[in-house]
């Protein structure tokens, strides 16, 4: 089984310009998350480095379970989330 049903988020610096963001949710969560979801998908938020008031959001496709995402700041602190727009725009 996928991590026991839990979600799980790691993230590598895998050279000074480029993270690698993996991840691993349930099934049930994945499909509660697309149902909940404003759009019907899933978000990596970044937070910290290029502006600490506008985060780096990319969109995630159902079936990925990781991504390498570039960045213009290396060794700079990050926040990340894995998460999604309400329908009424709040993030969860």
């Amino acid at each position: 089984p996928l991590n026991y049903d839990q979600t799980v988020i790691g993230v590598v610096q895998r050279d000074p310009g480029c993270l690698l963001v993996c991840w691993s949710m349930a099934d049930t969560t994945k499909l509660e998350c697309k149902r909940s979801s404003k759009d019907g998908g899933l978000i990596i938020r970044l937070m910290g480095g290029q502006s600490a008031e506008d985060p780096l959001e990319t969109r995630v496709q159902p079936d990925m379970r990781h991504m390498f995402i570039h960045v213009k700041e290396p060794k700079t602190f990050r926040q990340l989330e894995l998460g999604y727009y309400d329908p009424s725009g709040g993030w969860l």
